[in-house]
């Protein structure tokens, strides 16, 4: 927060007010679960598929 990236909406859940970068999508979704997490199976599209199996369609 104190760098700008995140900040608190109406409702005090923190959110990004700027794009971040992450060196992975594991790095992402463990940095909002604050807990381990594999971003390839728990980041989903509004049709439920898992960035894997988006990736692995385009192979």
């Amino acid at each position: 927060m104190d760098d700008g990236i995140l900040g608190k909406d109406d409702n005090n859940r923190v959110i990004f007010l700027k794009d971040y970068p992450f060196n992975s999508p594991s790095a992402a979704s463990t940095f909002i679960n604050q807990s381990p997490s594999n971003g390839w199976v728990d980041w989903k599209n509004k049709n439920g598929k898992t960035l894997d199996e988006l990736k692995r369609k385009q192979l």
